[in-house]
């Protein structure tokens, strides 16, 4: 696979908090040198070999820590979530989501939308075709659903998930596809789902499930 970035040979610079998005047919992550975020890098499984990708603009002049930034993957397209400590005293603290509308082009990346900073650990989930945005967010040890409307410029929570401390969840938007969720998660737990009982189930098991309908 050629020679990794000194990153990868060095666990300290990688970001191992952030489950990196798949596009294009590759994987990527968020590098730090190790307090501040540096660059963007990926795998690529076609071509079997790492790449770096450009960074928004905002971050050529000025370090941030890494725990400022953040990565999502909205309408396929590579997104970045910046917090942003404002001296604009209307504005104040906030989260300023960019996006790449064309994918490896520095130019491209466009600031879609800035977030009051209400929450913390704000991940977007996924963008409405009028703007407004779904994320997961924390509060109290809770994670939330919660959605913002670019216009009206409000918060409104979806769905609560009470989460211990130490406790980080992940979330991702529902792709439909033509695989029975009867069939992944079994007849059992479809049925409490369908009484809108919450379930829990193993990772193990359900990527026992999901391989044996691949398979088939």
């Amino acid at each position: 696979v050629g020679c990794a970035p000194p990153h990868f040979r060095n666990p300290h610079y990688a970001y191992k908090e952030q489950k990196g998005p798949f596009l294009n047919g590759a994987l990527h992550y968020l590098l730090s040198t190790g307090y501040f975020f540096e660059s963007i890098c990926c795998f690529d499984f076609v071509e079997e070999s790492f790449r770096f990708l450009p960074t928004p603009s905002q971050f050529d002049d000025h370090k941030d820590p890494m725990s400022n930034v953040n990565f999502a993957l909205l309408r396929n397209c590579l997104c970045i979530t910046h917090f942003s400590n404002s001296n604009d005293q209307l504005l104040g603290p906030s989260f300023d989501l960019w996006m790449m509308t064309d994918y490896g082009v520095k130019d491209s990346w466009t600031k879609l939308i800035t977030i009051p900073d209400r929450y913390k650990d704000i991940k977007p989930v996924t963008l409405l075709s009028n703007g407004e945005v779904f994320m997961r967010v924390r509060s109290n040890h809770k994670h939330l659903v919660v959605s913002f409307h670019p216009t009206t410029r409000r918060f409104k929570l979806i769905e609560t998930y009470p989460c211990k401390k130490e406790c980080f969840g992940d979330m991702i938007s529902f792709v439909p596809n033509l695989i029975s969720l009867k069939n992944v998660v079994g007849e059992l737990y479809f049925k409490n789902l369908k009484r809108g009982r919450r379930v829990r189930i193993k990772e193990k098991s359900l990527k026992s499930r999901v391989t044996d309908l691949s398979d088939s």
